[in-house]
C-alpha cells in the first residue's frame, strides 16, 4: 500500500527524444517504492508542434500533470511554475535530458528522511561544463549555500511552500532556497 505522496517536476524545453523515456522511467522506479507519484511536465518550450506532441502523448496518463505556459520563461520559472501545483509531502526536480537518472530517486529519499533535511541534491552522471559552472555560480553568489547544485533535487513540503509563496517576477531556485 501507498502511503506517502511525492511529486516529480519536470521543465520541459526541447526534450522530445527524452521526455518519454524520462517519464516511463520515474514511473517504473515508484511502482517498486511505498509511495504514491505523480509527474508534472512543464512545457517551457512555446513550440507549436512540441506541445501538441507532448499532449498526444501523456493525455490519458492519470500521474501526469502538463502545465503550458505561453512563452518560454526559463528553466527556474518553469520549475517554480510545477512546484506551485505539486501536491506531496515533497517534490523531486528533475531536467528532461536523462542528464541525471530517475533510478536515484530512492536514494534521494532515503537520505532526505535519514537527514531529515530540507533539500537532498543528486548527481550529474557527466561533469561538463554545467557541473563547474554551477559551481562557480554557488561559490560567488550563495557562499553561505551547499557549494554545489544541480536541478535533480528532493525538495521537503515546507521548503517546497517558502518558494512559492515568494513574490518574484524572476527567480533562480537555489537563491530563494538558500537566499
Amino acid at each position: 500500500m501507498k502511503n506517502r505522496h511525492i511529486a516529480v517536476v519536470i521543465p520541459f524545453y526541447d526534450g522530445l527524444d527524452t521526455i518519454q523515456e524520462l517519464v516511463q522511467r520515474i514511473a517504473l522506479v515508484f511502482s517498486k517504492l511505498p509511495y504514491d507519484h505523480q509527474v508534472i511536465v512543464v512545457d517551457d518550450s512555446a513550440d507549436k508542434v512540441k506541445r501538441d506532441t507532448l499532449h498526444n502523448w501523456f493525455r490519458d496518463d492519470e500521474k501526469l500533470s502538463l502545465i503550458t505556459l505561453s512563452k518560454n520563461h526559463g528553466q527556474h520559472f518553469a520549475t517554480n511554475q510545477g512546484l506551485k501545483v505539486a501536491k506531496g509531502c515533497s517534490v523531486i526536480t528533475i531536467d528532461e535530458d536523462l542528464q541525471y537518472c530517475p533510478e536515484d530517486i530512492p536514494e534521494l529519499i532515503e537520505v532526505s528522511l535519514q537527514g531529515k533535511f530540507d533539500v537532498v541534491y543528486g548527481n550529474r552522471k557527466l561533469r561538463d561544463w554545467r557541473y563547474w559552472g554551477g559551481r562557480t555560480m554557488m561559490a560567488l553568489f550563495l557562499p553561505n549555500g551547499p557549494g554545489i547544485t544541480c536541478s535533480f533535487r528532493m525538495i521537503n513540503k515546507e521548503t517546497v511552500n517558502k518558494i512559492v509563496n515568494q513574490d518574484v517576477n524572476f527567480c533562480v531556485l537555489e537563491g530563494m532556497i538558500y537566499g
